[in-house]
C-alpha cells in the first residue's frame, strides 16, 4: 500500500473517532429528548433535529472544506488551526443556538406548536461542541494528508522543473532538481511520478539510484517527523499531543521506523540519523 494511502487511511480513521464527539451528543440529546416528549412525540423531536441540523449547516458556512483545503497544503498550521477554528466553533455555535432560538420562537405557533421552549433551548445547546468537533474533524483528516501531499506536489512541481532546465541545456542544474524529485517520489511512494522522474534523470547523463527499502531514506514523511521529535528525546505522548495525532498513531511510526531503520528502540536514533544514507536496490 503507498504511503499516501496510508496516511489517507490513518486520517479517515482519525476522522471516525473525533466524529464520535457529536454522535455522543446526538445520542444523549435524543435520550433527553425522548424521554422528555415521550412516543407520541416523535414529529417533535423530529422537528427539533431538523432545526438543529439545518442550523449548524447554515452557521458552518462549509468552513470545515476551507479548513482542510488550507491544513492540507501546510497555508494553515495544525497548531493555529485549531486554536482558531475551536474558538469558531464555540462563536458559531453560540450565534446558532441565538439565530435557531429565534426562527423557533418566530415559528413557534405553526411549525413548532406544542413544543415547550427549554426543550428547544436543550436541543440547541449541542450546536457549538457540534460544530467545534467538525472543524476538528476536518483539521485531523488534513494533518495526516499533508505531509505526503505536500511532498508529492514538490516532487511534480522538481520533475516539471528538472525537465525544463534538461530541454534548456541546463543539465547540471536540471539533474539536481530530477534526483531531490525523484527522492520525494520514491519515499512518498509515489511509483507513476518517480518513474517520470528518474526517466527524466537518465536523459540528463546521470545514473539515478535505486529506491531506499531500509535506512533513513526508506521513511514516509510522517515516520521521519516522528523520529526526528523521538530523537530529540520527545516522549510518544508529547509528540502525539505536538503533531495532534494519537498515541497509538505515534507508537506505530515509531514501530515501522525502528524495522526500517534496523533498531530496537529510540536511543539509536540520534546515531542512525547522522549516518551515511544506505538502501537496497528493489529493480
Amino acid at each position: 500500500m503507498s504511503a499516501q494511502r496510508r496516511h489517507l487511511g490513518a486520517g479517515a480513521a482519525l476522522s471516525v473517532v473525533v466524529q464520535g464527539g457529536p454522535l455522543a451528543a446526538g445520542a444523549v440529546l435524543s435520550i433527553v429528548l425522548a424521554r422528555t416528549i415521550g412516543p407520541s412525540g416523535n414529529g417533535r423531536f423530529a422537528l427539533l433535529v431538523t432545526l438543529s441540523g439545518l442550523t449548524v449547516m447554515v452557521v458552518s458556512l462549509g468552513l470545515a472544506s476551507g479548513i482542510t483545503y488550507e491544513v492540507s497544503r501546510a497555508r494553515w498550521s495544525v497548531r493555529g488551526a485549531a486554536r482558531t477554528s475551536y474558538a469558531a466553533g464555540l462563536v458559531l455555535g453560540l450565534v446558532g443556538f441565538i439565530g435557531g432560538l429565534a426562527l423557533f420562537w418566530l415559528l413557534h405557533d405553526s411549525v413548532f406548536h406544542g413544543i415547550s421552549t427549554w426543550l428547544a433551548v436543550v436541543a440547541l445547546a449541542s450546536l457549538p461542541p457540534v460544530i467545534a468537533y467538525q472543524f476538528a474533524d476536518s483539521i485531523l483528516l488534513a494533518r495526516e494528508r499533508y505531509e505526503s501531499y505536500a511532498a508529492l506536489e514538490l516532487a511534480h512541481s522538481l520533475t516539471e522543473l528538472g525537465a525544463a532546465l534538461r530541454r534548456a541545456g541546463e543539465r547540471t542544474a536540471g539533474r539536481e532538481a530530477l534526483g531531490e524529485a525523484l527522492e520525494l517520489a520514491v519515499r512518498c511512494g509515489g511509483r507513476r511520478l518517480a518513474g517520470r522522474a528518474r526517466e527524466e534523470l537518465k536523459a540528463t547523463g546521470a545514473r539515478p539510484r535505486r529506491e531506499w527499502r531500509t535506512g533513513v531514506e526508506s521513511l514516509t514523511p510522517s515516520e521521519l517527523r516522528i523520529v526526528r521529535l523521538a530523537a530529540e528525546g520527545r516522549t510518544n505522548r508529547e509528540i502525539a499531543h505536538e503533531l495532534y495525532v494519537t498515541l497509538k498513531t505515534v507508537e506505530g511510526h515509531l514501530s515501522r521506523a525502528y524495522s526500517k531503520l534496523g533498531i530496537e528502540g529510540r536511543g539509536a536514533l540520534p546515531d542512525v540519523l547522522g549516518r551515511e544514507k544506505t538502501g537496497v536496490s528493489t529493480l
